[in-house]
Formats: structure tokens, sequence, C-alpha cells
């Protein structure tokens, strides 16, 4: 996990990229790139990670241990508490995301838009805010061919 962590303080350059063989995707991380590569297969290839006490089936090991407690008893789970109130949680990014509660402004991280006003907590709003500024016919739409209208 800390060699994880320590990719976003490393030059661009000096980083070793992994790269799809079927499109131009590239990431940091290979667990990234091993997800990404599950859109080139076709579901009959893909290996499906089943829950052992119902019908839910998942391609992602993560997702999987996520719902695995839904089966499990409050007393069984290892609950993640707040330091600071009594919040408390199943999944340790929760605990994250609420523990921004607590900080004062100038203690975090803004994701500030250098279009207009906007600043938000979390990098993927900054980023599903940059929408606002485009023109639908510049974004590429990405269509699900198993649904048809």
């Amino acid at each position: 996990m800390l060699e994880k962590h320590t990719l976003i303080h490393k030059n661009p350059s000096e980083i070793e990229w992994f790269k799809c063989d079927s499109c131009d995707f590239k990431s940091k991380y290979k667990t990234s790139l091993k997800t990404h590569t599950l859109i080139h297969k076709k579901i009959s290839e893909i290996e499906w990670l089943k829950c052992d006490s119902c019908d839910f089936k998942t391609k992602h090991k993560t997702s999987l241990k996520t719902h695995m407690l839904v089966h499990k008893s409050s007393s069984e789970i290892a609950w993640l508490q707040c330091d600071l109130c009594d919040y408390k949680s199943k999944h340790k990014g929760d605990l994250k995301k609420h523990t921004v509660i607590h900080k004062k402004s100038w203690e975090i991280k803004w994701y500030e838009c250098h279009l207009c006003d906007y600043k938000g907590i979390r990098k993927r709003n900054l980023y599903r805010h940059m929408f606002t500024h485009k023109d639908p016919s510049e974004i590429e739409w990405f269509k699900c061919d198993a649904f048809k209208l």
C-alpha cells in the first residue's frame, strides 16, 4: 500500500506505466489495468466471482468483499470508528470521507475549477463538474449495446 502511495510523489517520466494491449489506456497501477481490461472481454470470457450466500456475482474481488458484509450481523463486523465522534462504518473509504467534516477549511485539499469559482473536496466531483463547461457535442459518450430503447 505504501509503495502504491509513493507513486503520487514521482515525476510521471519515472513511473512504470501499465498499458492496455487493446486501446490507449494506461495506468500507474497494475490492478487498474487488470480492471480496465475487463471492458474488452465478452461476458462469456469473464471470470465471475460469486457470493456463497446469494445470487450476487461480480467481476471485482473488492466488490465481492464489500457485498459479503450484508450477510454478517453487526456483532461480526469489525467496525471502523471515528476518533473524533461517534461515527462508525464498515468501510474504510466511508470513514475517510467522513473525517473531512472535522477539518478546518485550510487543512482540506481543495480541487478547484480553473474556469469558474467551483471547488470541492473530491477530485472525481471536479472531473464531473468540468462537463458543465463543455458543449454536449464535445463529450465522448459511451453507449451500452446490451440496452435497447
